[in-house]
């Protein structure tokens, strides 16, 4: 008998680094009879978080172990470890690559083995970087991009910035998928005073200038700092999803500088999304689209480099005040986020 099956191959131990992976299961397990993860050094609480809290049987996890060398090292090594684990497979079904690596082993496989396969983009490479490497990672970006029968890609923003590093028309083979996890609504039985800053996982994702005015203006200790990067217990999504939704406000910065990554984010956002489904409004700086968003459906604030500080505090007195108002118009706007979503 033949199953209907997708492979998600995603050569990373930072499975739940945003919750695009998370959605992009849950939605091809609604899809598909069978549904497998290629992933590397997973902890095995992340496959019974699918089958237990989700009741998701379908989906299944093969974790391919790899030593922990430097990343370029690491990168090779992994590579051929999960091309040889593929090529095992009788029955890959479809093959979806996630981001540039996961891009990377599902060229390989269309190259070699006439594989074809979906690309799920998560950035972009451009001209920006110096590194005598960047020109041959971009090479292999757009070979990736123009092989790929479908692109998989958080916005129509987004997708512009891809074709315009590519030179690649993707209008009839794009996919939109929203970077917002697959949850209902959020409410916790606890309530915090504080506010939640999500640790960034580089300096640019930071906005700390931002950070640092949001800190002076309200009282000490108000800013709770949730680093999970460094963390060894990092929580997992269900866990993460009642402790985000028993803030007042999320806080969410980017220094889109040189980025296009950032400077056209379109609604890639995890944290941002992540703050509006748990239905707390979000401290944002002035980027787009999410700063007209969060004016027209009033569930946040922006601020700016003369931002006063007192009507910061205002705004975070309202918001404590008027909790179930601001739940409301938090949905209202995510669920206009995740309109788009085609796939």
């Amino acid at each position: 008998m033949i199953i209907n099956r997708c492979s998600v191959i995603f050569p990373t131990s930072h499975i739940f680094g945003g919750p695009y992976i998370e959605t992009l299961l849950l939605s091809l397990s609604n899809s598909y009879e069978s549904v497998n993860l290629f992933s590397l050094n997973v902890d095995k609480k992340i496959e019974n978080y699918f089958n237990s809290e989700l009741n998701k049987q379908n989906i299944s996890f093969e974790y391919i172990k790899i030593k922990k060398n430097g990343f370029y090292e690491n990168l090779t090594y992994s590579l051929l470890k999960i091309i040889i684990a593929l090529l095992r497979k009788k029955n890959l079904g479809t093959c979806i690559g996630v981001g540039f690596r996961g891009g990377l082993i599902c060229l390989i496989l269309n190259i070699f083995f006439k594989k074809e396969f979906f690309y799920y983009s998560l950035e972009t490479y451009n001209n920006v970087n110096s590194s005598k490497i960047w020109p041959l990672i971009k090479l292999l970006q757009n070979s990736i991009v123009r092989r790929a029968s479908k692109i998989i890609i958080q916005s129509k923003d987004r997708l512009k910035v891809l074709e315009n590093e590519t030179g690649i028309d993707l209008s009839k083979k794009s996919l939109f998928q929203a970077n917002s996890p697959i949850i209902r609504f959020k409410t916790s039985s606890m309530i915090s005073n504080k506010i939640l800053y999500s640790g960034a996982v580089s300096a640019n994702w930071s906005g700390s200038s931002y950070l640092e005015k949001v800190i002076k203006s309200l009282d000490n200790n108000q800013v709770y700092i949730d680093d999970r990067i460094k963390k060894k217990d990092i929580l997992f999504p269900h866990d993460h999803y009642s402790f985000v939704s028993s803030f007042i406000a999320g806080i969410a910065f980017y220094d889109s500088k040189n980025d296009n990554n950032i400077s056209v984010i379109g609604f890639s956002s995890g944290k941002i999304n992540t703050y509006l489904k748990c239905g707390i409004p979000v401290l944002i700086n002035n980027i787009e689209p999410y700063a007209s968003l969060i004016n027209e459906f009033e569930c946040g604030f922006l601020v700016h480099a003369n931002s006063n500080e007192n009507d910061i505090r205002d705004f975070i007195s309202q918001v404590n005040n008027n909790r179930d108002l601001y739940r409301k118009r938090c949905e209202d706007c995510i669920v206009y986020i995740e309109s788009f979503n085609t796939f």
